[in-house]
């Protein structure tokens, strides 16, 4: 098995005598596109400054290809970083501001061309290297400060909310680009967002975080349908909880008194005396959102169930009690998990997105 790019080996930290990252593990393998995903205050920036080297941990190890890097300083990993809003020099024109890096580092002149010159046409930029930063739209800018990062050739390159910044279309659009970008490059990417539709498309793996902790790390697949705790189920996307086989006036195809997790577009819309019912509800609402229609019922007990129906192939009148079928392959076992007290959310640390720029 090749060595993993980057392993934060548990990493745990404290601020004012709160532990804020709770024996954090995190493996990011080879020319893998990794995000980390959870809420602000989750622990994601903290990690992502401690693996840039602008924080130490108290306890834990990060290595970078098999190399400790645990005190390493930030300008002599093998790391760079994107930040939210791009960070370019304005009196510099594109072209200088890919090159300043290699520049203070004293790189000759000629390789200095070729690499700026190299990079600025993977992502797109050739034709603007004598542009300034200011005549630049935001995704351009953005696609400036890649290849500012990408051209001293980091092991690890490391985005802090690079999209966050931009107007939805715009970060619709950049996501394709950066995972583009990534496959071609080969370079291992380390992206901290609060998005997950942003995550669950670009990356080939996330660990979701949660009050200092890892809760789960797979694939974007992986947490969708088999969510490893409730704050997983409850964080990617949206989730129908039961406390177990019969419930809320339910009665789910699971021999299982857990917590179950039925996605609203698992369940459909039957006859309410459908034998393949498990049970009947009142349509309180339905709303058009183009191929589906997001149908909100009520069980007999109070329960709000959401499904999503295939809009052409059902009218769901508000007020029509109406049965509920599902598979049982579509019912998720979650197990209940708690994060312990001790992990508690980053109380005075820059707001997620604010990495300081010293990285650069």
């Amino acid at each position: 098995m090749s060595v993993p790019a980057l392993h934060a080996d548990g990493v745990s930290k404290w601020f004012d005598g709160r532990r804020v990252l709770d024996a954090v593990d995190i493996e990011v393998r080879e020319g893998e596109f990794f995000s980390l995903l959870g809420p602000s205050g989750c622990g994601k920036t903290t990690a992502l400054r401690i693996v840039a080297g602008l924080d130490a941990p108290d306890e834990g190890r990060v290595s970078i290809n098999g190399t400790d890097v645990t005190r390493t300083p930030a300008h002599r990993r093998p790391t760079n970083l994107v930040f939210q809003q791009g960070a370019l020099f304005p009196h510099l024109s594109v072209f200088d501001n890919v090159a300043f890096g290699l520049r203070t580092e004293k790189t000759a002149k000629r390789e200095i061309a070729g690499r700026v010159e190299e990079l600025l046409d993977v992502v797109g930029m050739a034709e603007f290297a004598g542009r300034a930063p200011g005549t630049l739209s935001g995704g351009q800018r953005q696609r400036v400060a890649m290849a500012r990062a990408l051209v001293r050739r980091p092991q690890v390159l490391l985005l802090d909310e690079p999209l966050s910044a931009l107007d939805l279309g715009l970060q619709l659009r950049m996501r394709r680009e950066l995972r583009a970008l990534q496959r071609r490059t080969g370079t291992a990417f380390v992206c901290v967002t609060h998005n997950q539709a942003e995550a669950m498309e670009i990356s080939d793996r996330i660990a979701v975080l949660n009050a200092g902790r890892v809760e789960q790390t797979g694939t974007a697949r992986e947490l969708y349908h088999t969510p490893a705790s409730r704050f997983v189920a409850e964080f990617i996307g949206e989730n129908n909880l039961f406390a177990g086989a019969t419930a809320d006036g339910l009665t789910l195809p699971a021999d299982h008194d857990g917590l179950l997790a039925v996605r609203p577009e698992s369940f459909r819309l039957a006859a309410a005396d459908d034998a393949a019912s498990v049970g009947t509800a009142t349509v309180r609402s339905a709303g058009f959102l183009g191929p589906r229609l997001r149908v909100v019922l009520e069980t007999a007990t109070g329960r709000e169930v959401l499904v999503d129906a295939e809009a052409g192939a059902t009218t769901a009148a508000v007020g029509e009690r109406v049965g509920l079928a599902v598979a049982a392959a579509q019912v998720a076992v979650v197990p209940e998990t708690a994060v312990p007290e001790a992990a508690v959310p980053e109380a005075g640390l820059p707001e997620e997105g604010a990495v300081r720029e010293a990285a650069s």
